[in-house]
């Protein structure tokens, strides 16, 4: 139910970026499934881009977690260090979020299942598995269904139904 209120919300989208995308976050990853591999230990994100996205994220999963696990945040200062671990998400925000980055990431994540996250437009014509854009002064995301299957994650029904554009 917040999912659907977030979607549905006004908001300035450049005042409150990060919070709203890492809301959205917590809120969508009970749409997503991993691979068995990944569903042991912390749940692992890894963030390139903005320490204010590190700050939301610690912020909205520090007293819940995500899936009934604890989370591991790793704010990450160069893209190769997507390298140290196994993550569930990469989110490659800001100045950060270029094909180049995005196109990096994808080769070192390969052996692992991670969804890109990011936030520029066409981004998923790079890789990125989900995007967010804003649309109509709201916050919105796309979701690339093939770019997420690439690594074995599934999206569901629910996930498809909240976006804004869903690629197939």
């Amino acid at each position: 139910m917040l999912f659907g209120l977030l979607l549905f919300s006004n908001f300035s989208f450049d005042d409150s970026k990060h919070e709203y995308m890492a809301k959205f976050i917590v809120s969508l990853v009970r749409y997503i499934q991993w691979p068995e591999k990944m569903n042991e230990g912390n749940f692992k994100i890894g963030i390139y881009g903005s320490f204010d996205m590190y700050k939301a994220i610690s912020n909205q999963t520090l007293d819940i977690g995500i899936q009934n696990r604890n989370v591991d945040i790793m704010n990450l200062s160069k893209i190769d260090d997507v390298n140290l671990t196994p993550l569930h998400m990469l989110i490659i925000t800001d100045a950060n979020c270029t094909p180049e980055n995005i196109r990096k990431a994808i080769n070192l994540t390969a052996k692992s299942a991670t969804i890109i996250v990011t936030d520029k437009e066409v981004a998923t014509k790079y890789g990125a598995g989900i995007n967010f854009v804003s649309r109509n002064n709201k916050l919105a995301y796309e979701l690339h269904k093939p770019n997420c299957r690439r690594n074995g994650i599934l999206i569901s029904k629910q996930a498809e139904f909240y976006a804004h554009t869903v690629i197939e």
